[in-house]
């Protein structure tokens, strides 16, 4: 709430319907305004996963930050190993940039590579099929 009062961050929980259980979150993070760029990032729970959940809402969010927003460029990382967010930022037309050598500290306190990738406009992003 404190980041996004900020105007630092803005994120988006989508909640299951017949259970009430958060299955998907989805945010814009790190938002500089003056230059226009953010990064985005996703986590959908594990009982939900496969389901295409974090495509369908980070492409909504992504066509949110540079239409309503402006924004001029969105990173997007993940850590080494994640194969699945991998092929979210594949699908999504996002370009790989390169990697931070043990960059990204996981639970338990291990470092992993992070994986770095942008994109600068909505152009080749997949159609939007919302199935909410």
């Amino acid at each position: 709430m404190a980041s996004f009062i900020l105007r630092e961050g803005i994120e988006l929980i989508g909640v299951e319907a017949a259970t009430g259980t958060a299955v998907i979150w989805c945010g814009l993070h790190d938002i500089d305004w003056e230059g226009r760029q953010c990064d985005t990032g996703y986590w959908v729970r594990k009982s939900a996963q496969g389901q295409g959940f974090a495509t369908e809402a980070t492409n909504a969010l992504v066509r949110y930050a540079f239409g309503a927003l402006g924004m001029r460029r969105i990173g997007l990382t993940h850590s080494g190993g994640n194969e699945a967010s991998r092929r979210i930022a594949e699908r999504l037309g996002f370009s790989f940039e390169g990697i931070q050598r043990g960059a990204n500290i996981l639970p338990g306190g291990e470092c992993a590579d992070r994986f770095c990738y942008a994109r600068l406009d909505i152009a080749g992003l997949p159609d939007l099929e919302v199935q909410w």
